[in-house]
């Protein structure tokens, strides 16, 4: 593959011709042009996508592995308006814009974690045509609120401090937004004393801007009402794998359930003793599931 292919190996700017703002992107792999493209969307409120490149990174062997960084993330730069930081209003658009720079017809697949997974989903919505097979991990549905695992877990000591930052401190600042993400993670984790010390080192210090963070909240409360993620399900033709912790706090399984109802034929699957993240408490099972999925 020629190294001025915007598929090559390495980091790739790009400008959306909608708005002007600069769009960055990662690709991992050895530009063997006969493995299939994998598109690993990360969360659009700031966490950036080192952690997805490094707990997925055993998928090289099988796939080409494109990150794009949402608006505000990395290389791609924030609109000036907090507003236009929406989940599937604008960062789902800024993945057709990707497709279309890509000179692809239609994405052969696109994962996506947490908000990543909304950000994905968003876009199969939209553009049913253009992605033939969706993973949802973990994933949000914009609109759609269920707590009851997580106020349960409130007084539980692993949990307890990381609860009381999650839901009580407003993040206004930068270094507000690096303590929340230095205290709230032991909740994406069934064993937190386990997990943490690997993710604090793929995550906690690639924290960035809390622009985004607080932008992308602001954006997507304007969607809410009407749920315009829940209500457009239905239009989502793309083979959907859906993979779920059953103890995730953060995204809980709730969301899994709503979006399975909502389209049909996707495939379901539930880890127990997992949380928020299990390309981290259950690496061999989800790696597993993705290569059998896309191989199918």
């Amino acid at each position: 593959m020629s190294p001025d292919s915007p598929l090559s190996a390495g980091c790739h700017t790009f400008t959306n011709p909608r708005n002007s703002l600069t769009l960055e992107y990662l690709i991992h792999g050895d530009n063997d042009a006969t493995k299939p493209l994998l598109v690993v969307q990360c969360p659009g409120w700031g966490p950036g996508s080192r952690y997805l490149q490094v707990c997925l990174a055993p998928l090289e062997e099988h796939f080409m592995l494109l990150f794009p960084h949402p608006r505000g993330t990395g290389g791609s730069t924030a609109p000036p308006d907090e507003t236009q930081m929406g989940t599937m209003t604008h960062m789902s658009e800024d993945l057709e814009v990707l497709r279309i720079h890509l000179g692809l017809d239609y994405f052969p697949a696109l994962l996506g974690h947490s908000n990543g997974g909304s950000i994905v989903l968003g876009y199969a919505e939209k553009y049913p045509s253009r992605v033939k097979k969706l993973i949802l991990i973990s994933h949000r549905l914009v609109g759609f609120r269920e707590h009851s695992l997580l106020l349960q877990c409130k007084d539980d000591e692993q949990y307890k401090d990381a609860f009381e930052w999650y839901v009580s401190h407003s993040v206004k600042t930068d270094e507000d937004f690096l303590q929340l993400s230095r205290h709230v993670p032991p909740l994406y984790f069934v064993d937190p004393e386990r997990h943490l010390p690997q993710f604090e080192t793929i995550f906690v210090d690639q924290i960035q801007s809390s622009y985004c963070y607080r932008a992308q909240r602001v954006s997507d409360m304007k969607q809410e009402n009407p749920p315009l993620m829940k209500a457009r399900l239905g239009d989502v033709k793309a083979k959907t794998l859906i993979i779920f912790g059953r103890q995730d706090l953060i995204c809980e399984l709730g969301n899994a359930y709503r979006t399975k109802e909502g389209i049909s034929d996707a495939k379901l699957i539930i880890y127990d003793n997992c949380g928020h993240i299990p390309m981290l408490e259950k690496t061999e099972e989800t790696l597993h599931d993705i290569v059998v999925f896309l191989s199918s």
